[in-house]
């Protein structure tokens, strides 16, 4: 990822219910599992992007793979 050196980038994830705004978004109902993705990237001068997305649970899930190196 060139575009990131020199920046910094977060990630948090976070299980939740939905909430009446973004059912009809999702296709679901209030009250359902989802996950909410809040991103954000900064560089030198402050915060480049900001993101809050919201996954429906049943369709999605979260798996990490590390290899380490060296």
């Amino acid at each position: 990822m060139a575009w990131l050196r020199g920046n910094s980038a977060e990630h948090q994830i976070v299980a939740t219910l939905a909430a009446k705004n973004v059912t009809k978004h999702l296709g679901i109902t209030v009250g359902e599992p989802c996950l909410v993705l809040k991103r954000k990237t900064q560089n030198e001068l402050g915060y480049v992007t900001w993101a809050k997305l919201w996954y429906a649970g049943a369709n999605h899930r979260l798996i990490a793979t590390f290899t380490p190196k060296g």
